[in-house]
């Protein structure tokens, strides 16, 4: 989903992220993301966490510093090794491709 509003003069300091079911919170951790302005290179580093908020919600957060400068954003997650809680299954399987989510602002 579209961060709101979509045109902005201030930094994000942190994006919720709502999953339909809960998630193991060891499975989704920041090396599942990517944070690039103009399509840049990865943004993404040690200052950025992802906390669990409830079971299905989690919080990314230190996104301030990163994303200060005047630009389009987008923030990609590749779910390929989160697993569902109660299932010692990945949402990715063997030889199927990744699940990516993507939203820009």
């Amino acid at each position: 989903a579209p961060v709101i509003p979509a045109l902005r003069n201030t930094p994000v300091s942190a994006i919720t992220v709502t999953f339909s079911e809960s998630i193991n919170p060891a499975t989704f951790t920041r090396a599942d993301l990517a944070l690039r302005r103009q399509g840049g290179t990865n943004l993404i580093n040690a200052g950025v966490q992802v906390v669990n908020v409830v079971s299905n919600e989690y919080q990314i957060t230190g996104l301030t510093a990163l994303t200060d400068t005047a630009g389009t954003y987008q923030l990609t997650l590749d779910l390929g090794g989160v697993e569902l809680v109660g299932q010692q299954h990945r949402l990715r399987q063997p030889n199927k491709p990744s699940h990516f989510l993507e939203t820009a602002f």
